[in-house]
């Protein structure tokens, strides 16, 4: 039985793992950020660039994934800033991080949620959100001036739960009233036998 636990236990680790690895990294503007690999999820990280501050070329990088079914996404975040051009600053916050969902890869932008909000430092947790089937989701980095370092994005104990169809009550009726005639079939046999 210990076997089975242990068993079970490696292969929940390796799902947790291929999960954050089915996401694709994707910059623009040429930038230089990242995701590096932890136990427990990832780190992205936003481009670094020491620029003229009053340019604020907008560098995104992205970690998304398209799913092919309706899917539950649950996840933890921390982010990360040392920029010292803050919201008290500038009146926005100049490397905001968050998820995004488009319909579809590469087209019109669904919804996208900023969890940096107006901090240098910050962490929540995100429930059941519903990421329908030919959705793309996944996180963004933004560095408007890439200062003091770009920010960076902590997601950690991510959990993709695919829809299950709930069975209509006349199709399990069906299904069980099937089963119940086989079983009267088998028993039937039996006694003839």
């Amino acid at each position: 039985m210990k076997k089975i636990i242990a068993i079970a236990c490696v292969v929940l680790a390796g799902v947790a793992a291929s999960q954050a690895n089915a996401y694709t990294l994707t910059q623009t503007e040429d930038g230089n950020g990242g995701v590096t690999f932890l136990p427990d999820g990832f780190t992205l990280t936003g481009t670094n660039f020491e620029e003229d501050p009053q340019t604020y070329s907008s560098y995104q990088t992205y970690y998304t994934q398209s799913f092919a079914v309706d899917t539950w996404v649950s996840f933890n975040w921390n982010y990360v800033s040392s920029d010292s051009n803050t919201a008290s600053d500038l009146g926005f916050n100049a490397d905001p991080a968050g998820y995004t969902i488009w319909a579809e890869p590469g087209t019109a932008l669904v919804g996208r949620t900023a969890l940096s909000g107006l901090g240098v430092n910050a962490s929540g947790a995100v429930s059941n959100l519903l990421i329908s089937a030919g959705q793309n989701f996944g996180w963004y980095v933004s560095s408007a001036d890439g200062l003091n370092g770009g920010a960076s994005l902590t997601i950690s104990s991510l959990v993709e739960t695919p829809v299950t169809a709930v069975p209509e009550p006349t199709g399990l009726a069906l299904m069980l009233a099937g089963v119940g005639v086989i079983g009267l079939y088998k028993r039937s046999r039996k006694q003839v036998g």
